[in-house]
């Protein structure tokens, strides 16, 4: 039963996967989750901690970004606080860039390492809705007030 199962499966998979490729549009996104899905399972590469947003590739843009490692002490990447962030391209998101940001210029957003994966290679199309709430679109001030601004 597991045998025939699993040649089952493995046919529908194969079916499924060889329909998808021959998709124009679909293909490059199918493609590009494989990828990652294949990249993130190995073992020997370092694993996406949280989903940022920081300024990239200049000041007056704001790219996704996955942080792969923390340095809160002086390194030769600089006197602060750093991190080394991951950019991916879209729809690949197994290409991109390593970048090191300040602490500083980095924003945490509320969603997962897979729900900010999802993000990238879908090129913004499965935005998880808590991100587009107004709470989440507004600066924040750092002092807590922000009931004030309504009057």
């Amino acid at each position: 039963g597991i045998a025939a199962t699993n040649v089952i499966g493995a046919r529908l998979f194969s079916f499924f996967e060889k329909r998808i490729t021959g998709v124009p549009l679909l293909s490059p996104i199918y493609q590009g989750a494989r990828q990652i899905t294949e990249a993130i399972q190995m073992h020997d590469i370092a694993e996406f901690q949280r989903v940022v947003l920081l300024p990239f590739p200049n000041q007056n843009v704001r790219s996704i970004g996955f942080v792969t490692r923390d340095f809160r002490n002086p390194t030769a990447f600089g006197d602060e606080a750093t991190s080394l962030v991951f950019v991916p391209t879209t729809p690949n998101p197994t290409s991109g860039y390593l970048v090191v940001v300040k602490h500083v210029d980095l924003t945490a957003m509320d969603m997962t390492v897979e729900e900010g994966v999802k993000l990238v290679i879908s090129g913004g199309l499965l935005t998880p809705t808590r991100v587009l709430s107004s709470e989440q679109a507004r600066p924040w001030s750092g002092t807590g007030d922000d009931e004030e601004s309504s009057s």
